[in-house]
């Protein structure tokens, strides 16, 4: 096997494009199904604050009440004072709170 490495990527070009058929279409999950839960990459607040513009504070007060937004916490934190939180926000509620935003 002494091929090029321009050789073994044509070759495995050729192999993928037998594999896979002409016209692939997405796949769309239904919307509650554990494939659509799965397959959405939550936002970070930080992620948040460069879609809507706005500051780190507002964006954790739009989000911190809505239902399926995942806080994480510690309970020895909240004992020192100070609140430490990892807050992710799904792609499903990203967009309810943005529609929410445009029809006020």
């Amino acid at each position: 096997m002494n091929e090029t490495p321009q050789a073994l990527r044509k070759l495995l070009n050729s192999v993928d494009a037998a594999v896979q058929p002409e016209t692939t279409a997405p796949v769309r999950p239904k919307r509650n199904s554990v494939l659509a839960v799965e397959s959405e990459r939550p936002y970070s607040i930080q992620d948040l604050t460069v879609l809507h513009n706005l500051s780190y504070r507002t964006i954790v007060r739009l989000y911190e009440n809505e239902p399926d937004v995942l806080i994480l916490h510690s309970a020895r934190a909240q004992q020192r004072g100070r609140r430490f939180r990892t807050i992710r926000v799904p792609h499903h509620v990203y967009r309810r709170v943005k529609h929410r935003m445009e029809v006020r």
